[in-house]
């Protein structure tokens, strides 16, 4: 169908009432009337560009947190070099389970938020991180070679962080509080939702602009403004999942989940971190209250959000604070956290399988706070299966629950 505009015009020329330049001048405003809104979908939608990569650039500061033991170069490369010990001696025990266990039980988060201050901290991290998943997957064949100093080890590093990744994929290292994005959600969309939602919303705008030609309505015109901002705001509102990417609000949401339980009256001012520790992408943290009182807190890594999403908290007093773990060791399988109060004298921690009869041990270094990771193994899996925990001291006496703590 032909423009009812462009026809008018054209009879009219034929009826001689226009001269060739009137007709012109005439022929030249139509045409702009008609492509006016090509000019201003295209400023909107650059405006809309525009604010979208300032929102990129104008980043929050980042909140630098120092949880680390290391606080000396030399402390860090000899702390280094025994956890590359214990991974060779894993590795020549031919993936003795035992070995395994133990090894899996100790976390490398201090060392590793110790070793991303150093300049070639990032590729040595990255390679505890490869040390950890082979140490949980004994199926893979790996080769390593001999490494006697620290320095050797910093050679060595990139070439076998280079072969690992093509092998098994490229490990995300995340620094509490290393990249603190602003609280938009834009900054945790993908490129193509982000595409998709613009192509959406400028269909949506031509559609109302264009019903506004027709009516040319003051009060449609403001209800399209509010329908524009109100998309708009999808880009710039709050995450819908709060993940935490410091010290402070680890604490912080650990505490909020123990007042909403006890109320807010509970006096929480003088809870502190004492430990925490990372098993595969779960975080857990223990936080002394005061009085005896514990709360151990878990967290799991979510890559979209760049943080960690709190998964549960629990909390007791004298205890030993256990929770099932997520992390992704030996495939499938998973283990248990436990978190240790100051006052305990468990030197052995032991999951037995009711079923079979299989046990699998974990020897705890010291008397002190702290969180440790026993693994199990795939061997002991299995449906309907159910596991007893037993407690022994320094001297191997098996403990009741009145002798596991002071």
């Amino acid at each position: 169908m032909k423009d009812p505009i462009q026809k008018a015009m054209k009879d009219t020329y034929k009826a001689g009432i226009f001269s060739d330049m009137k007709k012109l001048e005439t022929l030249e405003k139509a045409q702009r009337k008609q492509g006016t809104f090509l000019p201003l979908s295209l400023t909107m939608l650059t405006t809309c560009c525009v604010m979208l990569l300032l929102f990129f650039l104008v980043q929050a500061s980042p909140n630098m947190t120092e949880i680390s033991s290391y606080n000396d170069r030399v402390s860090m490369e000899q702390a280094y070099m025994e956890r590359w010990g214990a991974f060779s001696n894993v590795v020549m025990s031919e993936f003795d389970e035992q070995a395994r266990v133990q090894y899996l039980a100790t976390s490398d988060w201090a060392l590793q938020q110790a070793l991303l201050e150093q300049e070639e901290g990032r590729v040595l991290t990255q390679l505890l991180e490869h040390m950890a998943f082979i140490v949980g997957n004994p199926s893979i064949q790996v080769e390593f070679p001999e490494v006697a100093t620290f320095e050797q080890l910093t050679v060595q590093a990139p070439v076998l962080v280079e072969k690992l990744e093509k092998a098994y994929g490229v490990w995300n290292i995340l620094k509490l509080g290393e990249k603190r994005l602003p609280n938009m959600e834009v900054f945790y969309m993908d490129f193509w939702r982000i595409i998709g939602n613009l192509i959406l919303y400028s269909a949506i705008v031509y559609f109302l602009y264009s019903l506004w030609r027709k009516k040319r309505n003051p009060v449609f015109a403001v209800f399209q403004g509010i329908v524009v901002l109100v998309m708009l705001y999808s880009f710039v509102r709050p995450p819908v999942i709060q993940v935490v990417t410091s010290k402070e609000e680890l604490l912080e949401q650990s505490l909020a989940s123990y007042k909403e339980f006890m109320g807010e009256w509970t006096d929480v001012s003088a809870a502190k971190i004492v430990d925490i520790e990372k098993f595969g992408e779960q975080l857990a943290v223990l936080v002394d209250v005061g009085d005896n009182i514990y709360i151990f807190s878990n967290f799991i890594y979510v890559k979209e959000r760049r943080g960690y999403l709190q998964e549960r908290t629990i909390w007791g007093r004298d205890d030993i604070l256990t929770a099932r773990s997520s992390a992704v060791y030996e495939g499938d399988a998973v283990g248990n956290i436990f978190a240790l109060p100051a006052n305990h004298n468990i030197g052995r921690i032991e999951i037995e399988n009711d079923t079979a009869k299989e046990s699998v041990f974990l020897n705890i270094p010291s008397n002190k706070t702290g969180i440790h990771y026993l693994a199990t193994p795939v061997s002991m899996q299995g449906e309907d299966v159910d596991f007893t925990f037993h407690y022994y001291d320094k001297q191997g006496n098996l403990l009741n629950e009145e002798e596991m703590l002071n």
